[in-house]
């Protein structure tokens, strides 16, 4: 054996926490950006329904004065 060679002695547990650690970051922050997207993605769809009831809830009252029943109402 050459005493110039550096030699390193750790744990198998410490090997396979090293190995795993840069695939397990990056699964991390898939999954937050993942998240992010999909809260997003909710906020939209909430503004677009939200948006278009504001923009029909005179109609459904006008509709319901009239006296128009459950059913009737969304037709």
């Amino acid at each position: 054996m050459n005493g110039d060679v550096p030699v390193r002695v750790s744990t198998m547990d410490a090997a396979i926490g090293q190995a795993v650690s840069t695939p397990r970051f990056r699964t991390v922050l898939l999954g937050l950006f993942a998240g992010v997207a999909l809260a997003l993605a909710m906020a939209g769809v909430y503004g677009v329904v939200s948006f278009s009831v504001s923009q029909r809830t005179s109609e459904l009252a006008l509709r319901m004065a009239l006296g128009a029943r459950r059913g009737e109402i969304c037709d």
